[in-house]
């Protein structure tokens, strides 16, 4: 509901009929001696005591005059009580939005499978790891015992296979969409019966006084400027927002896998004998360690990664229910 809505139709009314009339007047400014000067027309001042003031009167289409008090969403305004006990509505000012951003990540790929087998060049010495094997000495498919050629070369090479499934990755979203928050809590109040011009020059009413920390103001929906010097304190305020900010999917793309692992290079008994080494695959390393390997045991150890997509940013933040508070600093 506009700020308008909140307000009884007579007190709209009331603004409307005394708004356009002869310049208002501030607090406690001197009545000038009779007639036009704001006098009450009866014996002494009907309005002007210790808890009222003649004020300026809204002017044409604005609602008030209403007492707004402010605070904070942690430490928010009193309710509306005593001469201003009659509720027209929260609103709140300052809203921060927090920085939105879209992100993906990609989990480890998973359904890798590796039945190719390992490849082995067995090299004379450690300085020969580090050179191109022309020959292939061997081969060791994975997760079987298999014999192996008892050579005398010291080291070997090994080369673990392509995977025969890549496999894939699962997207995980990691966006970052934060909760926007008020700044500012703000309470509207007006008093229980409607203004009146009782007491009160042309143009201005007769209103309960305002306690602190609250503002007298007058009110109106949207964005507009002030009208007149009494309510010249401008401050925007909203009864909410809207938020409809979204991160596009997130995918994977293909996998970048390799078998890994590591060959066990054993003597004796099969693959139950003396463990000499084991090489990591791809890699160079010693395979005869006092004895000679005659068996070797291939385990692959597959990994995978994938490269995230991009996720794009759409929607924003907008406020609702504009209002604007013009009030009285004096």
């Amino acid at each position: 509901m506009g700020v308008l809505g909140r307000f009884t139709a007579a007190t709209v009314g009331a603004a409307l009929a005394m708004a356009c009339t002869s310049p208002v007047r501030d607090y406690a400014e001197p009545h000038g001696a009779g007639g036009a000067s704001g006098a009450s027309t009866g014996s002494g001042n009907a309005c002007q005591d210790s808890q009222h003031s003649c004020v300026a009167a809204a002017p044409s289409g604005w609602a008030g005059p209403l007492l707004l008090t402010e605070g904070t969403p942690q430490a928010p305004p009193p309710a509306c009580i005593g001469a201003y006990g009659k509720s027209q509505g929260d609103y709140n000012g300052q809203l921060d939005a927090g920085t939105a951003d879209c992100k993906c990540t990609c989990d480890p790929a998973k359904g890798i499978t590796c039945t190719a087998p390992a490849s082995l060049c067995y090299v004379g010495s450690v300085i020969q790891c580090n050179q191109f094997c022309m020959t292939q000495s061997g081969s060791v498919p994975p997760n079987v015992c298999t014999a192996i050629n008892p050579s005398a070369a010291s080291y070997s090479q090994v080369s673990g296979p392509a995977p025969t499934d890549i496999g894939s990755c699962k997207a995980v979203p990691a966006h970052t969409l934060p909760k926007p928050v008020w700044g500012v809590a703000a309470k509207a109040c007006t008093a229980a019966a409607d203004p009146t011009t009782a007491g009160c020059a042309s143009g201005n009413v007769c209103a309960p006084n305002a306690a602190a920390p609250g503002k007298l103001c007058v009110a109106h929906p949207g964005d507009v400027a002030c009208e007149g010097a009494f309510y010249g304190a401008k401050q925007l305020l909203y009864e909410g927002f809207m938020d409809t900010r979204a991160c596009s999917d997130c995918s994977c793309g293909m996998a970048k896998s390799a078998c890994g692992g590591q060959v066990a290079f054993i003597t004796g008994s099969g693959c139950n004998g003396f463990l000499q080494n084991a090489v990591s695959s791809p890699g160079c390393g010693q395979k005869n360690n006092g004895m000679t390997a005659d068996h070797a045991l291939y385990s692959p150890d597959p990994k995978g990664t994938c490269d995230p997509s991009p996720s794009m940013l759409s929607g924003e933040v907008v406020t609702t229910g504009a209002a604007t508070f013009c009030c009285h600093t004096g």
